[in-house]
């Protein structure tokens, strides 16, 4: 699993008032990496999101966004 293009990449802050707003992971507003790792729902940081199959996650700190851009499809299976 790759993540999208970084180039077709877009997050909530660049869309404007008539944008379709991008739909949130299954994770909703918590940290995919924290439940992953930890077992334990932290809610994530708006500024920390990344984009994968057009659905957006929020991460709790740019440790977690890391781990997740680095391989998400552990995030993103079997949980």
């Amino acid at each position: 699993m790759r993540a999208d293009n970084p180039d077709d990449v877009r997050v909530s802050a660049d869309l404007g008032e008539e944008d379709k707003r991008l739909p949130k992971g299954d994770f909703g507003d918590f940290c995919p990496v924290t439940y992953i790792n930890e077992n334990w729902l932290v809610r994530g940081n708006p500024e920390k999101e990344a984009t994968v199959f057009g659905k957006t996650h929020i991460f709790a700190d740019d440790k977690e966004l890391e781990e997740f851009k680095f391989n998400p499809a552990k995030f993103l299976s079997g949980h």
